[in-house]
């Protein structure tokens, strides 16, 4: 009735290859080949099968850059994978490619006094300042925990959660008007790390309150018990991890929650937490990007050229489109979307 597909009316997409099954041919289609499998999900793919035609996006398409151009010792990019999105087609911009692979991340020792933002940290933090109260980069992983839970297990995996992972347990105070990642010591989570256990009407409450990443670690936990156990009937909980994007993002919540799971059956189990460490934080990516990439202002480095090239691209264009709208714009935005 509003002209749109409706969706929910839709059979269930089958993805499979399109056509005859084509054997890669040569060690780069069969490494290619086997990357597409893996980021895929599938158990086999050809040499002329699509990376899209196979269930493939724009976000699985990152991952299958980085993964390849791993494997082959070479720098593809987004534009290499929709404009050769067959396994044959990839592989052959693989050995064209005379790019070479920036250098892996690893850990650094010692770091320096002042670790910096990430430059995608540096936006998050810049746009937090402006406004440390608004709930809009909040990101929310809510599950809901059926049967009887060991409550003080599950607070102590996530100790060892946020043990495991710097950038949980990291603010981002600025001195002289710079930004830098002060990380606190993995001995004071116990004590700092923010949970509660919570009424259920407050859950909105800690999904909806900001972060002042200055000065409040960029996470937050509440467990609340839906129902008490009784006759016939289990416990049920739910619980509600809130991270700030400078910390998180979308894929980052099926690792957290993994992990959380694993610390939690070895603490239940009275074991000690099971989670190895990390070889590499966030801290160590930022450093990484800045020595790599260089500064924004040094018109030789990596991320010069790259702010270089959009300034030519985006030069001329107004500050807003005036486009014809149902609904005038606000002097101050709301984020209602």
């Amino acid at each position: 009735p509003v002209g749109k597909l409706d969706t929910a009316a839709l059979p269930a997409p089958v993805l499979a290859a399109v056509g005859e099954f084509v054997e890669p041919a040569t060690d780069v289609e069969r490494t290619v080949a086997q990357v597409f499998a893996q980021v895929l999900g599938v158990e086999r793919v050809g040499a002329t099968d699509s990376f899209f035609d196979l269930g493939g996006n724009s976000l699985s398409a990152t991952r299958l850059v980085a993964r390849v151009s791993e494997a082959l010792g070479v720098a593809l990019t987004i534009r290499d994978v929709f404009e050769e999105p067959t396994v044959r087609g990839l592989a052959a911009r693989g050995s064209e490619s005379e790019g070479a692979l920036l250098p892996p991340v690893t850990a650094v020792h010692p770091r320096p006094e002042r670790v910096p933002l990430s430059f995608a940290q540096l936006r998050m933090w810049l746009i937090n300042q402006l406004d440390p109260t608004s709930p809009v980069y909040n990101i929310p992983l809510v599950a809901d925990l059926v049967g009887e839970v060991d409550t003080a297990a599950l607070r102590q995996a996530m100790v060892d959660v946020v043990v495991r992972h710097e950038v949980l347990r990291t603010t981002f105070p600025a001195e002289d008007g710079v930004p830098y990642q002060l990380i606190a010591d993995a001995d004071d989570v116990a004590a700092r790390l923010d949970w509660k256990a919570a009424e259920p009407e407050e859950l909105a409450a800690a999904v909806m309150t900001g972060f002042d990443v200055a000065t409040q670690w960029p996470l937050r936990v509440r467990l609340v018990q839906i129902e008490a156990p009784g006759e016939g009937r289990q416990a049920s909980y739910r619980i509600a991890i809130i991270t700030h994007h400078i910390a998180a993002d979308g894929e980052s919540l099926v690792p957290l929650f993994g992990d959380l799971l694993t610390a939690y059956a070895a603490r239940r189990a009275g074991e000690e937490q099971q989670l190895p460490e990390l070889e590499v934080q966030f801290a160590d990516f930022a450093l990484w990007q800045h020595r790599e990439l260089g500064a924004p202002d040094d018109p030789d480095s990596i991320v010069g050229q790259q702010l270089a090239y959009w300034t030519r691209q985006l030069a001329g264009l107004p500050d807003v489109l005036e486009l014809p709208t149902d609904r005038l714009r606000p002097r101050v935005a709301t984020h209602r979307g």
